[in-house]
C-alpha cells in the first residue's frame, strides 16, 4: 500500500507543471454561470476532464521515464494502481467541485436525491469512458494514441444520438433509475478489467 502511496504522491509530482489545467473545467463553468448559462457543470466539468488524461503520459515520454521505470526496483503493477488512483482522485475532486457549483447558482429548488442519482450517473459514465482510454494509452502512448481519447466521446454522442432518435432515452433512464445498484457496479467491474489490461500491456513493454 505505501508503494501505491508514493505512486500517486509521484503521479501529482509529475504533472505539477499541468496542475491549473485540472480546474480549467472549473473556471470556465463559473464563468458560464455568472452570465446566467444554464449549462450542467457536471457534465461539462469532467467530459473536459477526459482530455486531461493525456498529461501524465505526456510528461513520461517527454522525460524519458520509462527507461527509469526499467531501473527502479518497484513493480510495474505498482505504477499502474498509481495512475489510475491519481485520476480518480483528480476526478472525485472536479466532481465535488461541480456539484457545490451546480447547487450554489441552481435557479430553482433542487431535489438533492434526485440530483446525486444523476450526478453519480454521469460521474460512472466518466469513470467507464477513462476506463477505455488509459490502456490504449498505455499500449501506443501519447503520439499515436492521442486520438483514443476523443472516441469514446463520439461513442457516447452516438449513443445519445440513436436513443433520443428512437426516442428510447425516456424509459432507458427509467429503467437505470429503477436498477441503479448496476451502474456502481458495472462502473468498478469495467475499471478492474481496465486496470488489469494496463497491467499486462505495461508489464510487456521494454524499456
Amino acid at each position: 500500500m505505501k508503494n501505491i502511496l508514493n505512486a500517486l504522491r509521484f503521479n501529482f509530482i509529475l504533472v505539477k507543471p499541468y496542475l491549473r489545467y485540472y480546474l480549467l473545467g472549473f473556471v470556465v463553468v463559473f464563468f458560464f454561470k455568472i452570465m446566467g448559462s444554464e449549462i450542467d457543470a457536471v457534465s461539462f466539468m469532467l467530459f473536459m476532464l477526459l482530455s486531461t488524461h493525456l498529461y501524465p503520459f505526456q510528461l513520461e515520454e517527454k522525460n524519458d521515464l520509462y527507461r527509469l521505470y526499467g531501473i527502479v526496483p518497484i513493480k510495474r503493477s505498482v505504477l499502474i494502481f498509481g495512475r489510475y488512483l491519481f485520476i480518480i482522485l483528480i476526478s472525485l475532486i472536479d466532481w465535488i467541485l461541480a456539484m457545490i457549483l451546480e447547487y450554489s447558482f441552481s435557479k430553482s429548488a433542487m431535489n438533492i436525491s434526485d440530483y446525486l442519482l444523476s450526478s453519480l450517473f454521469i460521474f460512472s459514465i466518466f469513470l467507464i469512458l477513462t476506463a477505455f482510454e488509459i490502456p490504449g494509452l498505455f499500449k501506443l502512448g501519447v503520439i499515436k494514441g492521442r486520438w483514443i481519447v476523443y472516441i469514446p466521446l463520439v461513442l457516447m454522442f452516438i449513443i445519445v444520438f440513436l436513443a433520443d432518435t428512437f426516442h428510447i432515452l425516456e424509459s432507458g433512464t427509467n429503467w437505470i433509475t429503477a436498477n441503479f445498484w448496476l451502474v456502481p457496479t458495472v462502473t468498478i467491474l469495467v475499471l478492474l478489467f481496465s486496470v488489469t489490461l494496463s497491467v499486462r500491456i505495461f508489464n510487456r513493454k521494454e524499456f
